[in-house]
């Protein structure tokens, strides 16, 4: 055997080496990382879970003419909560839930704008806001 061929040979075993390494740490990269999105997800799931159960446990304060606004006051936070977490469908028929309750007509400027935070703020959350207006996010008081 030549002096080149056990160079080459000694190269392409360290490049072998070196590849089956790489492919390695990046095969254990891409579990790493879903595990990540799965554990980010479940935490995000609870949160919503928690405050959707908070909603309908509340939604009576809203209909009772009774000494509740406590109650009512908890309920309106945890669906201004929601308008971060929840999905779009979920951001509509609410608005459109709350404002059928308070009999209110269109969204004020005021209303509009502060809209326009939330609209932000989902797209900062990295969450879709393509079928979202500013006048999805009324801040009723029921």
């Amino acid at each position: 055997m030549t002096f080149a061929a056990v160079v080459f040979g000694g190269a392409v075993s360290i490049i072998t080496a070196w590849l089956t390494q790489r492919y390695n740490l990046l095969s254990q990269l891409a579990v790493k990382q879903a595990d990540a999105v799965v554990a980010a997800e479940a935490v995000l799931r609870a949160e919503k879970e928690k405050r959707y159960l908070a909603i309908v446990q509340s939604i009576e304060s809203l209909y009772i003419n009774s000494p509740r606004a406590a109650e009512r006051a908890e309920l309106l936070k945890t669906v201004r909560e929601v308008w971060l977490l929840g999905d779009q469908e979920l951001v509509r028929k609410m608005g459109a839930f709350l404002a059928d309750i308070a009999n209110s007509g269109k969204a004020n400027e005021r209303e509009r704008l502060f809209g326009d935070v939330v609209l932000h703020m989902r797209k900062g959350l990295g969450l879709p806001t393509d079928g979202l207006s500013n006048e999805d996010f009324r801040f009723h008081s029921a």
